[in-house]
């Protein structure tokens, strides 16, 4: 399944994400259409946004803000799925934890 990541941008606003995210699609189709003459940008850039179904991100309100334009901008509804890193990376510090105080 291919992906493209979308890097964290400092003070990054809602609007701000939608506008990369869009820029990035946007650039991958060019590379695209660069390298095979017979392709054609808007056909594409159609077709990769209708294969794009899911976001994955974690819970952050910018985030889900961000996906909401870029949903208005594309005319589709993509799935949220969200990543539980920060809740497994915090309960596995909590049990680290635990852990060496029951080992003192």
């Amino acid at each position: 399944m291919p992906s493209a990541a979308v890097d964290e941008l400092a003070g990054g606003t809602a609007e701000d994400y939608a506008q990369h995210i869009c820029d990035t699609v946007d650039n991958l189709c060019e590379t695209y259409t660069y390298f095979n003459e017979q392709a054609d940008f808007q056909d594409t850039r159609q077709k990769m946004i209708d294969n794009i179904t899911s976001t994955l991100s974690d819970r952050c309100a910018a985030n889900h803000a961000a996906i909401r334009i870029v949903n208005s901008e594309w005319g589709k509804s993509m799935n949220e799925l969200y990543c539980h890193c920060i809740l497994l990376t915090s309960i596995a510090t909590s049990v680290h934890s635990a852990l060496k105080k029951k080992k003192a």
